[in-house]
């Protein structure tokens, strides 16, 4: 069956097959740099999200009001928190796209691009991602991964909203290299006294919640029309959950024993 035009473009992106050696790799996301010292740019484990309209659009992202509109909206509400959602004060432009990093020394940390169909990625290494650390060497944070995920879906609805799209989108996250990865933050109550914790390796004291995948992809189409706060906390939480599972673990512990999310434990997470 040939593929959609939107499909092709997401092929085109390397976001479609998690088994291909490129799954994951664009321009942006080959300089992202992160904490675990990689011999090469396609070892550099990274996470990305990515929404695509099923029916593609044609924008002016780089229109200065579009840019300003980015910009005045790069903290979002959930709940009653206020979340320093897009760390991104560099703007670059492409053939077809506007791009947002952190961009410090030739050292990219994460990336937001716009691309004129209206296609939306987000790139992080750090905070996402980080090595080096006695405790735990080449980790992957569920919990921040959880909270940025959940912000990303806030900001979708308010910019195709302001665009008019009212369609499909779908979404996606890719999670590349996560075979090399120990699954972090685990920061929900097991009850009221006591959080969970990772599971640890008693010689070496080291997270060995592992998996065997290589790269991990949990994507799924939704409608803008139906994106209620009550569906992205539900979109969230599959989300969430799917990573866990990858990681051989039942369901994502950054979430209390209620069903509830430790907001207060990663409200701060783009802050570092």
């Amino acid at each position: 069956m040939e593929k959609k035009p939107f499909e092709q473009f997401l092929e085109f992106r390397h976001l479609f097959n998690p088994e291909s050696e490129d799954f994951g790799l664009n321009h942006n996301s080959e300089n992202l740099h992160d904490e675990t010292n990689s011999e090469s740019k396609a070892k550099v484990p990274f996470v990305l999200f990515s929404s695509c309209p099923t029916d593609l659009m044609e924008i002016n992202v780089k229109d200065s009001s579009h840019i300003q509109w980015i910009k005045e909206n790069s903290n979002i509400t959930i709940q009653e928190y206020e979340i320093n959602y897009l760390r991104v004060s560099k703007t670059h432009f492409d053939i077809d796209s506007l791009i947002l990093n952190d961009d410090f020394n030739d050292r990219v940390r994460q990336y937001v691009e716009f691309y004129e169909n209206g296609f939306i990625e987000q790139g992080f290494a750090f905070p996402m991602i980080y090595g080096n650390r006695k405790d735990d060497p080449y980790g992957v944070s569920l919990g921040r991964i959880t909270i940025a995920f959940w912000c990303f879906l806030y900001f979708l609805k308010k910019y195709y909203t302001k665009l008019g799209f009212s369609g499909n989108i779908d979404l996606r996250i890719i999670v590349r290299n996560s075979d090399v990865l120990s699954l972090t933050g685990f920061k929900g109550k097991i009850n009221e006294n006591r959080i969970w914790g990772g599971i640890y390796d008693d010689s070496s004291n080291h997270n060995v919640t592992k998996t065997y995948h290589r790269n991990i992809l949990i994507k799924k189409e939704v409608s803008l029309n139906g994106l209620t706060d009550y569906k992205i906390e539900e979109i969230v939480k599959l989300f969430s959950n799917k990573i866990a599972n990858a990681y051989d673990l039942d369901f994502a512990r950054c979430y209390n024993f209620d069903g509830t999310f430790s907001f207060e434990n990663y409200v701060d997470y783009n802050n570092h």
